[in-house]
């Protein structure tokens, strides 16, 4: 039995948080694992973690964002624990697994890495140059985020993030236009991007995009989904004449599957991006993608064939491929179609848990990294 513990930040709403709960569901229908969780927020948006059986969790809660008690407060948890992996989600809890790690002769696995920045922040940099060579293996979801870290190592693999196919037979959809009409989106077409407000995310591009489509036509409506830091300064560039064709939804209470199914085209601008869990949504129902090339996006998205790679920062051509899609459904249908191909031959979270699974079996069959400061 491998006793295999994940160390997140949080399980606040987010990409990497949606990835280590997907994960925590696939190992518990494994035999041979044994799950324990560590999480450094009490806010925890993905409830679905209390049902995945077997499950101790703690809260290591800190008093500042780099609280230096966190190492006695993880040192101790291991000792109690004594779990042969930990599985490090962020740079934060890989600066405070990796020491700890080296201590009790654990395996690191870091998989911290679930974007791919055109140029990793000066903070990110140094902490990976410092986890780096205490990790026994480091994981990216893309092969974009390996080459944004610049990770060589013989240690690196890329395991992509993947979707729980299993999850739309557990959801009730109500019928697309009861639920338009519900969240009183009332045009025939709508196009969707369901994101966080943050620096990391477009908004402004879409918005502008949408702005350039509305002064054409306005038999769509672009719905938002998503709340964050930038979410009122996105909402400013609304003039008051668009507000009931672009639409701010906010974090809806609701499983995100049925309102993405309302859509028509599903979007995601950004500047850069791993394997979103956003796009896999759009393309497990169906619906053609348009989205900023960059980062691991073309790894998802084929161009042309489940959706469109648009330039990052360019509201021309992102309308430009958005109103393509809007004036030939046959395109919309044949491309989602492709698009939930791909993702079932490739993105699965079986196919996901598998690879972990083989990963912690391969660590254990190796001795720990050894500290090169020893």
């Amino acid at each position: 039995m491998i006793t295999i513990l994940q160390f997140i930040d949080n399980l606040r709403l987010g990409g990497k948080e949606r990835q280590c709960v997907e994960l925590l569901k696939g190992l518990s229908t494994r035999t041979g694992f044994r799950n324990r969780l560590a999480v450094m927020d009490t806010e925890v948006f993905y409830k679905e973690i209390y049902d995945v059986p077997d499950l101790p969790t703690r809260f290591l809660i800190r008093e500042w964002k780099q609280d230096p008690l966190i190492f006695w407060t993880l040192f101790r948890l291991c000792q109690e624990w004594k779990p042969d992996i930990i599985t490090v989600w962020d740079s934060m809890t890989a600066i405070y697994a990796a020491p700890i790690s080296k201590l009790l002769r654990i395996r690191l696995v870091n998989a911290m890495i679930l974007e791919a920045p055109e140029r990793p922040t000066s903070t990110l940099r140094w902490r990976s140059r410092v986890v780096f060579p205490l990790s026994d293996a480091i994981v990216a979801n893309s092969r974009a985020g390996l080459r944004s870290y610049e990770v060589n190592s013989q240690k690196a693999r890329v395991i992509h993030s993947g979707y729980d196919v299993a999850r739309l037979g557990e959801i009730s959809f109500e019928d697309p236009e009861s639920v338009k009409r519900r969240l009183q989106l009332n045009t025939p077409l709508v196009v969707g991007m369901v994101a966080n407000f943050t620096p990391y995310k477009d908004h402004q591009t879409f918005i502008r995009a949408a702005q350039l489509i509305l002064s054409r036509r306005r038999d769509v409506t672009f719905a938002m989904v998503g709340a964050g830091v930038l979410l009122d300064s996105c909402r400013a560039m609304v003039r008051a004449d668009e507000r009931t064709h672009i639409r701010f939804m906010g974090l809806l209470p609701e499983a995100i599957e049925p309102i993405v199914n309302t859509f028509d085209v599903g979007v995601l601008a950004t500047f850069t991006e791993g394997i979103s869990n956003s796009i896999m949504e759009y393309m497990m129902l169906q619906k053609p993608v348009v989205a900023s090339d960059g980062g691991a996006v073309g790894e998802l998205v084929l161009d042309g064939q489940t959706g469109y790679l648009v330039h990052p920062r360019d509201p021309q051509d992102l309308a430009e491929k958005i109103g393509r899609l809007l004036d030939d459904p046959s395109s919309r249908l044949s491309m989602g179609t492709l698009g939930k191909q791909r993702v079932e031959q490739g993105f699965t979270l079986e196919q996901t848990t598998n690879q972990f699974a083989a990963l912690y079996e391969a660590c254990m069959n190796r001795p720990p990294q050894p500290s090169p400061l020893i």
